[in-house]
């Protein structure tokens, strides 16, 4: 499944943006299209969830899936190539 970053500190509504650095940057190095109902991964460095794509007022969101998520920051992502 396709991981993105994503910044939870700004989960609004069960939606986080993927307009931030690491998110267009994963977004980019995976050659992803984004499209409406896209499930992903989206993570940071201690937690990560499944999600669903959505696009509100011309921006990209990803949709937190309920009771997906777990806490990784005893084991978190590999680094990129690019950090």
């Amino acid at each position: 499944m396709i991981r993105i970053w994503a910044d939870f500190t700004d989960l609004g509504g069960g939606l986080v943006p993927l307009d931030y650095k690491g998110s267009i940057r994963d977004i980019r190095r995976q050659n992803v299209v984004l499209r409406e109902g896209l499930r992903i991964i989206v993570y940071d460095d201690s937690y990560q969830s499944e999600a669903i794509v959505e696009k509100k007022q011309g921006e990209w969101y990803a949709r937190i899936i309920k009771g997906t998520g777990r806490d990784v920051s005893a084991s978190p992502p590999p680094r990129l190539d690019d950090e």
